[in-house]
């Protein structure tokens, strides 16, 4: 689903089992991320059912800019698979339609409310430029240093 070499020459992929029932356009529940550094390949994260929840890009050491890209990556094959209007509506419905739990938010998979998710979703006309989540800034505070802190896997 995507793939980006950050400033510092590491590899970053991002990998989607595909599905073929229609109903889930082609996209798995499967998902994996994956660095290659100096031809060594590490999973620092993959889905599973009771496992890991999905982490920010930057708590995986992307910088922002970085993550926001991988994000986009994502976001622009939603659109290729479901089309424009769909993705927006979608969106829409997860900004606007439920409100965020923060603890939840850092660590579960509402990876949509990550800074790198906005900043994606803005630059791709998905959501007003000038679009604040709705929480209060205690909770985006929250969220955003979440998001920094560095990804451990669940043992």
């Amino acid at each position: 689903m995507g793939h980006i070499v950050a400033k510092d020459g590491v590899s970053w992929y991002e990998i989607c089992m595909w599905d073929p029932r229609a109903e889930r356009h082609g996209i798995g529940r499967e998902r994996v991320f994956v660095r290659i550094e100096r031809d060594e390949l590490t999973v620092p994260w993959w889905s599973e059912p009771f496992g890991d929840r999905q982490p920010a890009w930057t708590q995986l050491g992307l910088s922002l800019p970085e993550a926001t890209e991988m994000a986009k990556l994502w976001i622009e094959k939603q659109i290729q698979i479901r089309g424009i209007e769909e993705v927006r509506r979608l969106t829409r419905r997860t900004y606007y339609n439920s409100r965020p739990i923060p603890e939840y938010a850092i660590v579960g998979r509402l990876d949509a409310y990550f800074p790198e998710w906005i900043e994606a979703y803005k630059q791709l006309g998905l959501l007003p430029k000038d679009d604040v989540p709705p929480y209060t800034p205690e909770e985006r505070k929250a969220i955003e240093e979440g998001s920094r802190r560095r990804y451990v896997p669940a043992r």
